[in-house]
């Protein structure tokens, strides 16, 4: 993962060297600003791997930063979707290279693996997301 950190008036990605210089005068307003910690964005669809024409992981977390979130956590809805071990090391590795803040993975729980994920991921990802009465992630509901 990656690491920020305020000083100065300017937040630095540490290892990505990514900056943004920040004014203490607001430029719309011409306030005074003040710094605050960082926030985490708790629900997140990063579209990578699958939909990058959407969303991929360096446009999402620049985002992040430039409004003030230095974590985000994605959610499963990825194609494939994170949902087994195969498809955490595939995001994961994504989210590794691309990312340029703070990132945690959620891992998807339907029918198809309420029995596996927890044991296969549970100390891998931040959360479970349960999707209620679905057999899968291409969104089939079961008969």
């Amino acid at each position: 993962m990656w690491r920020s950190c305020f000083s100065n008036w300017s937040c630095q990605v540490i290892k990505k060297n990514v900056s943004f210089t920040l004014s203490s005068i607001d430029c719309f307003t011409h306030y005074r600003t003040i710094r605050i910690p960082g926030l985490i964005d708790v629900h997140v669809h990063v579209r990578d791997p699958g939909e990058t024409h959407k969303e991929d992981w360096e446009t999402c977390t620049k985002s992040a930063l430039a409004g003030g979130v230095t974590m985000i956590c994605a959610m499963p809805n990825t194609k494939p979707a994170l949902q087994n071990l195969e498809t955490f090391v595939k995001t994961l590795d994504i989210a590794s290279s691309k990312a340029v803040c703070d990132f945690a993975l959620f891992a998807g729980a339907c029918d198809n693996n309420k029995s596996t994920v927890a044991k296969a991921l549970g100390r891998k990802c931040v959360a479970l997301k349960m999707y209620v009465k679905m057999f899968d992630f291409n969104f089939s509901t079961k008969n």
